[in-house]
């Protein structure tokens, strides 16, 4: 009876971490294709990225909390009424989801889709800096290994393989970090509130608080602009939209922000934040050979070696664990 016992808990541990692989890939595969549905609505429409950050978030939060009202009523009641829960989600949405959108969708727009997810990517060594410290342990050889191809993958991307030439645009640089940055924080904040309340309302919820804030940014940087050119209107317009601007919106919100985010957290609360991370390497996988089929954005030789690596990491990252 314990070894059937210890079999089946193996077993379980096995589903669970591949039913977290799948959730954390098939994720970081849609943030990829969102990537150059962004590209597409900033070069062809003219959306800003807080325009673009605030569109997407708000209607994702209202799409969330429709179906948390529908079908997690109970849930979203326990979390009203616990006020350190409120904060974390409010803190969650706020610095995490928020300021990692925004800082994505202005990395995106000073350089290109694939290289903003892979500047991304510098979450990873973040992310394995800090749980190795709060753990008191040391990286696994394996998962040295895959920082290394993460990191190199970053290298060449970031100055095509030249130390002294930087490749990338300062600014553009400088917006990735901060992306890098709010990423590995809402990658590894909010696993406490997901064992307690679920992954998919505290990501509901969260993505309300950013679209909250998202839009108070969007209305603020329009009333500054009006009071500073004399100009007078509404502070928020949206640019025009065609069919294939609706369609692109549409994949942005839909597929890329509200089946993303809740399959990649999803991911992160079954195999933890290094292991998820490290898999959302397949987000500038994704992201480069879409802009590089759809949007015809041209890529070198060391892009796609540096590809090749973050291929590389998804696939070191995925083996399982030894027993």
């Amino acid at each position: 009876m314990i070894g059937c016992s210890r079999n089946q808990l193996e077993r379980a541990d096995m589903n669970q971490e591949a039913q977290g692989i799948g959730c954390a890939l098939a994720g970081a595969v849609l943030w990829g294709c969102s990537g150059s549905f962004s590209q597409f609505l900033f070069s062809a429409y003219g959306f800003s990225g807080l325009g673009l950050t605030a569109v997407r978030m708000t209607t994702s939060g209202l799409l969330f909390l429709a179906v948390i009202i529908a079908l997690r009523r109970h849930v979203l009641s326990d979390i009203w009424h616990d006020a350190p829960a409120r904060r974390q989600v409010a803190l969650f949405g706020g610095a995490g989801l928020f300021l990692n959108q925004l800082t994505y969708l202005m990395t995106i727009a000073y350089t290109n889709a694939g290289t903003a997810t892979v500047m991304q990517s510098f979450s990873i060594p973040l992310i394995m800096v800090v749980v190795c410290l709060m753990r008191h342990r040391r990286p696994a050889p394996r998962e040295i290994i895959a920082l290394a191809c993460a990191v190199a993958s970053i290298f060449l991307i970031s100055t095509g393989g030249n130390p002294a030439v930087l490749a990338l645009p300062l600014t553009g640089f400088a917006w990735g970090m901060a992306n890098a940055g709010a990423t590995a924080f809402y990658n590894m904040y909010p696993r406490a509130l997901f064992a307690r309340y679920g992954s998919f309302t505290v990501t509901g919820l969260g993505m309300c608080v950013g679209g909250a804030a998202s839009l108070l940014a969007w209305s603020a940087m329009g009333l500054t602009f009006s009071a500073t050119n004399g100009a007078m209107g509404a502070p928020i317009a949206l640019p025009s939209l065609d069919g294939p601007g609706i369609a692109a919106l549409a994949g942005v919100i839909v597929l890329g922000t509200c089946f993303a985010f809740w399959l990649y957290l999803r991911g992160i609360a079954l195999v933890g934040s290094m292991k998820a991370s490290m898999l959302g390497a397949a987000e500038p996988v994704a992201a480069t050979v879409l802009s590089a089929i759809w949007l015809g954005t041209t890529f070198s030789a060391t892009d796609w070696i540096g590809l090749a690596l973050m291929v590389g990491t998804i696939l070191i990252s995925s083996m399982p664990r030894k027993a």
